[in-house]
């Protein structure tokens, strides 16, 4: 009986050090807009990214990113949307008491959605395509209120289409953490 005593007293002990290490508010919400670059296919670009992230620390996240671009396609007059869904770990450095700096590093899944382009006997048909894809990036969160900011991001992105794109984009937004 003593020793399931001890145990339980470690237990409650260990988890209450976790539990101060925690955030006051672990869950943190993005909505980001910007300009991307690409090489191969793809044209420059605008594109859109959400994501949610929760954090064990103050320094350590793991957050899913929802990205869409717009697609033009270099070489004709269409445009073909990109979707890419990626994991990431992120390490986060608060540099003032209402700013973080942030990189991650994440890897995930990217497609494209099935299109016709041109007309007549030049209609191409683009099909869907579903492929892996990684993402790199590095930023800065800039808070107003404890839960309320905005964020500057650059990333790099590789999608393994056949042939693959890579795009590189900076982009800004809102993010919110609860």
């Amino acid at each position: 009986m003593k020793r399931a005593w001890l145990w339980m007293v470690l237990v409650l002990a260990g988890s209450s050090v976790l539990r101060a290490q925690e955030p006051l508010h672990p869950w943190t919400w993005e909505l980001q807009g910007g300009y991307n670059t690409a090489g191969g296919w793809l044209d420059s670009g605008w594109m859109a990214q959400t994501g949610i992230g929760y954090a064990w620390t103050d320094y350590v996240s793991v957050v899913l990113h929802g990205a869409y671009y717009q697609g033009n396609l270099k070489g004709i007059s269409g445009s073909n949307a990109l979707y890419v869904l990626t994991v990431a770990p992120e390490l986060r450095r608060p540099v003032s008491d209402h700013g973080e700096v942030y990189v991650f590093m994440g890897a995930g899944v990217a497609g494209t959605s099935s299109s016709y382009e041109g007309r007549g006997w030049q209609r191409i048909h683009l099909p869907s395509q579903t492929k892996w894809a990684g993402e790199a990036g590095i930023g800065y969160r800039h808070f107003f209120s404890r839960q309320v900011g905005m964020s500057f991001q650059v990333t790099y992105t590789h999608m393994a289409f056949e042939p693959s794109v890579d795009v590189g984009d900076g982009r800004v937004g809102l993010v919110i953490r609860f």
